[in-house]
């Protein structure tokens, strides 16, 4: 994404013992870039995600797998308004930590990193390139998280 935006998250696991495997799906809320000509893109995400997990210690889990994202841009301050679509697909690695727990509710403190074979990229036809993102991509978050029994 161009800049920081909120990202909501959708899971679900099988675990066996400390090891398991999870599947999540997460949508990124629209974000901008302009250069200094007022052009650029405004961008949202959704993505899915494959990995396998570790739980150590009820609180801590950690995670390696693949990630696969559609960005979704929309030009802005050109003559056109263009929509584009850009794929990227990456392995990925990351840490959850439960904070805080009541009952099935916790606080989740986490950081991911990955690694894109294919970032995305946003150009406007006969002016370039407003939006590349990065080949390395990194997020941190705190969120909730609700486990349904």
């Amino acid at each position: 994404m161009p800049k920081p935006s909120l990202a909501a998250e959708l899971v679900t696991s099988l675990h066996f013992g400390p090891w398991g495997a999870a599947a999540r799906g997460r949508y990124y809320a629209s974000s901008e870039q302009k250069d200094a000509q007022g052009r650029g893109v405004s961008v949202q995400a959704a993505g899915a995600e494959l990995s396998g997990t570790w739980t150590g210690w009820r609180v801590i889990e950690l995670r390696a797998g693949v990630n696969a994202r559609a960005a979704f841009g929309d030009g802005i301050g050109s003559r056109s308004t263009y929509t584009d679509t850009a794929w990227s697909i990456g392995a990925l690695a990351g840490v959850r930590w439960r904070t805080l727990t009541l009952r099935d509710t916790s606080l989740v403190l986490g950081a991911d990193g990955t690694i894109d074979a294919t970032p995305p990229r946003f150009e406007i036809v006969k002016y370039g390139q407003v939006f590349h993102s990065s080949t390395v991509d990194g997020a941190v978050f705190l969120g909730v998280e609700h486990m349904f029994r």
